[in-house]
């Protein structure tokens, strides 16, 4: 068993955020398999950008059988909602699932608007590299939510927003084979794949505006246009 308090992450690493962790971690054997146990919090919680950590309370139950690391349940709470999930891991190829409620991205990030995400969020490591899914709704904040005077003017509007992206990275290439962006008046759909080393790029793309609907299709690479 052990426990901490008061750790500060950043006391520790030069980049890593300022924290002040207390809690405990278990782990205890049942015949070949092991389990741990984790339940930590911060009394020192904040956004990324301004060196802090995002997670109030963290609550994890992690085993070990035949050979496979199992994420039963993880547990956070911090950004004003919470973050649960579950996962695996055997011989190089993991996978894992994620729900999130009621996260403010201007708790994780100050330079975002304040407002709710939720959703599910989804990975997996495969042969051919890492296949995405994620299905995101974002409600913007009411105009009489409290905000920092850093964020007033600069927010970024989260209006209605609801993202879904299907897709799957295997180095260098990312490919979205769906891509729907529906906010205030306005909706982006279709598919792009992208090159990280030479930056070429693939897209088919319709987007529609107040008064404009167009389609974008085409090809660009560093020799290449449109």
């Amino acid at each position: 068993n052990a426990q901490w308090q008061a750790l500060n992450l950043g006391a520790l690493w030069p980049n890593a955020p300022q924290t002040e962790l207390a809690g405990q971690a278990s782990v205890t054997p049942s015949g070949a398999n092991w389990r741990a146990l984790v339940n930590t919090s911060n009394s020192l919680p904040g956004p990324w950008d301004l060196g802090r950590l995002p997670v109030n309370t963290l609550k994890a139950d992690v085993q070990y059988a035949q050979g496979q690391w199992l994420i039963q349940s993880l547990n956070a709470r911090g950004a004003g909602g919470s973050v649960s999930g579950k996962g695996s891991f055997r011989d190089g190829q993991w996978q894992g699932q994620a729900m999130l409620s009621g996260i403010n991205p201007a708790a994780l990030d100050s330079r975002l608007g304040a407002g709710t995400v939720e959703g599910e969020l989804a990975a997996a490591q495969e042969r051919n590299g890492i296949s995405f899914n994620a299905q995101l709704r974002g409600t913007q904040a009411s105009p009489k939510s409290p905000q920092s005077p850093k964020l007033a003017g600069k927010a970024l509007d989260l209006g209605q927003l609801n993202l879904k992206v299907k897709g799957a990275w295997a180095a260098p290439q990312l490919k979205v084979t769906e891509f729907n962006l529906e906010a205030v008046d306005a909706q982006v759909q279709g598919a792009i794949d992208f090159h990280m080393v030479t930056r070429a790029t693939r897209a088919n793309l319709k987007a529609t505006l107040p008064g404009l609907q167009g389609t974008l299709t085409g090809h660009l690479a560093s020799s290449e246009g449109l």
